[in-house]
């Protein structure tokens, strides 16, 4: 029997409904990574203008040409920050730092209503990011009662990062990541060309005995770029159909141009779990056994590679931090939940590096070198904060194979950069996190689908 014209019409309601639900989410996606990209290109505009001589840096020219300054007795009163320690660019230009925060307020904005209408549904797993979310609370309210909520404000900062991309479930399924990957690649591109303009017309503040200028593009250091050019490609082959040779063209390009050895190994890492799981189940122990031995000779040989004879210099560099963290026989409750939040944070070594009334002892307390993401999280939540979070992501790559890749990269990463810090490392690690932690599993990315059939790999 036919329905009437009124039933048809009550049964097309809801779908219609359902369609301008996901026009104007795919709307707003597309405008939120627009501002993503914008955002990341803008962060370090200033400083690659200064680099490339489009702008006179006399501070660039000055640590290339140093001239002997004699430094006065410092003053014994407590260091004072204000928004200058937060962005290290002149007032004119800091609309291109305050971006990314205008971004992720305005991607938190955007979420809260989706969170109201999610069918987020209670699991066990919830109570690993929600205990690490505790660890940060108490890191937090540490930090404001023994030093001051100017202190904790700067801690927190980065973590908000992270903590808005996991409120992104509304831009963390497969559809949105594929559109993001899309954008990100666009990243790259426009990074490309501006190291190459960078690379051939820029100062040479970090150069090796091949190349005379290591790139940087808009971020602040070249292990940074390459890092975050490896992170994006192994993104893209996780959830987008982007050429494969497009990616690892760009990857490839860009890790040259930075000299940089962590992106070089990462690098490695990335081809060799591609290549393990192209390939059938009855050759994958040989390919594994195959990647290890490259994987190996490109570390030892590394020096010679990147024509950096003191490259395991700078790899001591983020292990003697540790050793003096120790050596200070910090106490038992330190040790296990941190000093407090902000404390030997980028953005606090830069305040205090300005700042003209330094006493030693602040400096000894807040001064510390944080160049890897375990010993960042050990400084300010402690070894329980810190285990936590590894947890977190080694329970995400469990529950969410297709992007398993990702957090192989990412914890790799963390060994030599302090990720937490790294925008948008961060902020697409807490959306991976909002994927893989709170969205309901896909079938197609199942253990035995991630395993057989890896995107783009086919």
């Amino acid at each position: 029997m036919d329905q009437s014209p009124v039933m048809k019409s009550i049964q097309a309601q809801p779908q219609s409904h359902q369609l301008r639900n996901e026009n104007r989410s795919a709307t707003t996606q597309h405008l939120m990574f627009s501002l993503l990209v914008v955002a990341i290109l803008a962060n370090g505009l200033y400083f690659w203008l200064q680099k490339s001589q489009v702008i006179t840096s006399p501070a660039l020219e000055n640590y290339l040409y140093p001239v002997e300054i004699i430094p006065e007795d410092p003053v014994i009163d407590p260091p004072k920050f204000g928004l200058e320690g937060f962005y290290l660019v002149p007032q004119e230009w800091m609309i291109t730092k305050l971006l990314k925060d205008i971004f992720v307020l305005a991607f938190i904005i955007v979420s809260v209503p989706y969170l109201r209408t999610s069918n987020l549904k209670p699991s066990k797993w919830l109570l690993v990011p929600a205990s690490f979310g505790l660890s940060i609370a108490v890191a937090f309210f540490l930090s404001t009662w023994l030093y001051g909520v100017w202190v904790a404000i700067v801690g927190m900062r980065p973590i908000t990062y992270l903590a808005a991309g996991m409120m992104g479930m509304w831009a963390a399924d497969r559809r949105s990541m594929q559109l993001l990957c899309h954008y990100l690649v666009a990243v790259l591109i426009l990074e490309l060309l501006l190291a190459l303009n960078e690379y051939q017309y820029g100062l040479p503040l970090f150069h090796t005995a091949r190349l005379g200028n290591r790139v940087n593009g808009t971020f602040l250091f070249p292990s940074i770029l390459g890092v975050f050019a490896v992170v994006v490609c192994t993104l893209a082959m996780c959830f987008s159909r982007i050429s494969k040779i497009l990616l690892l063209a760009l990857t490839a390009a860009l890790v040259y141009l930075t000299g940089s050895a962590t992106a070089l190994v990462l690098s490695v890492v990335m081809i060799s779990i591609w290549a393990v799981l192209a390939v059938p189940h009855a050759w994958r122990m040989i390919v594994r056994m195959a990647s290890l031995a490259i994987l190996a000779v490109t570390v030892l040989t590394m020096p010679k590679l990147v024509e950096r004879p003191d490259v395991f210099d700078a790899l001591w560099g983020r292990i003697e931090p540790a050793t003096d963290y120790w050596n200070h026989r910090p106490p038992v409750a330190q040790i296990l939940f941190g000093k407090g939040l902000g404390l030997g944070s980028n953005v606090m070594n830069s305040a205090l590096a300005q700042s003209t009334t330094i006493a030693k002892p602040t400096v000894d307390l807040f001064h510390a070198r944080t160049d890897s993401t375990p010993l960042a999280l050990v400084n300010q939540i402690g070894i329980v904060g810190c285990l936590l979070f590894y947890l977190m992501l080694g329970v995400a790559a469990w529950r969410d194979r297709r992007a398993a890749p990702v957090y192989v990269i990412i914890f790799l990463a963390g060994m030599t950069i302090n990720l937490l810090e790294l925008f948008p490392v961060n902020f697409l690690m807490g959306l991976l996190l909002c994927r893989s932690m709170l969205l309901p599993k896909d079938k197609s990315d199942s253990l035995e689908s991630a395993q057989e059939r890896p995107p783009n790999l086919r």
